[in-house]
């Protein structure tokens, strides 16, 4: 089925072009990448800003009391689920398919599991050459004092979302919301870069850094690097810890 939400004006090909991507998404059982997992993936896929098709598949992960009271995803629904060695796998084969643009909603979050889960079985992965389109960056630069949560910036763009805690809806409303985004604000400045967006970030986290040093808030700055932290951008750790930034 193919849904899109709202005009998404266009100037001309080469804009509508601009929103050809595939978002990705995950639902994990924590929010430490170091030690949970992720049990489920997500994708959707977008051609010229609309949603052609949305596909989730299971992992089979045992998941924490925790989790379950967060995302409702059960031991029993996931029994059948993809090895996550497999799954990894096929999640990496897809991050190498063109046109290499992925939207992510949050994209640090995501690309650490991703990341981290190849690093448990000893996969190769880079990161360095793709084209992140990650909506909140977006969002905090022309919204810097509201809420920045999927569930209200869908509601903010009349995209129906009930925060289900899927990772295929959730891959469909972030998709959702770039293409609304990028029909506000993206023409103005052509195709969104990995260095536009990192700008961006790195904006916003340092007013966050300062926010936290005058509260007395403990804040890791390893922790605020886009769209993943550095040691993470690709397998060779050689390469990682010197690399460049992806923008």
């Amino acid at each position: 089925m193919e849904i899109s939400y709202g005009a998404v004006p266009a100037a001309s090909i080469h804009h509508m072009d601009n929103l050809t991507f595939l978002s990705v998404d995950t639902e994990t059982t924590g929010l430490n990448y170091r030690e949970d997992r992720i049990i489920q993936y997500g994708f959707s896929v977008f051609v010229r800003g609309t949603c052609t098709h949305t596909e989730a598949f299971d992992v089979n992960q045992p998941v924490p009391n925790a989790a379950f009271e967060i995302n409702q995803i059960t031991d029993e629904r996931i029994a059948n689920g993809m090895d996550p060695s497999n799954a990894i796998r096929l999640v990496l084969s897809i991050l190498q398919k063109k046109p290499g643009r992925f939207c992510i909603y949050n994209s640090p979050f995501d690309l650490a599991f991703i990341a981290a889960e190849a690093q448990r079985y000893g996969i190769e992965w880079d990161f360095q050459h793709l084209t992140i389109l990650d909506p909140l960056p977006i969002w905090r630069r022309f919204h810097p004092f509201k809420r920045g949560t999927l569930s209200y910036v869908a509601a903010y763009y009349g995209i129906p979302y009930n925060d289900e805690h899927d990772a295929g809806i959730d891959s469909a409303a972030s998709g959702h919301i770039y293409c609304q985004m990028y029909g506000q604000h993206g023409q103005l400045r052509g195709l969104y870069t990995n260095k536009m967006l990192a700008g961006w970030y790195n904006r916003w986290a340092g007013d966050f850094v300062k926010y936290c040093i005058n509260k007395g808030i403990d804040y890791e700055l390893e922790s605020f690097q886009w769209p993943v932290r550095r040691e993470l951008i690709c397998s060779d750790s050689s390469i990682a810890q010197d690399a460049l930034p992806l923008w």
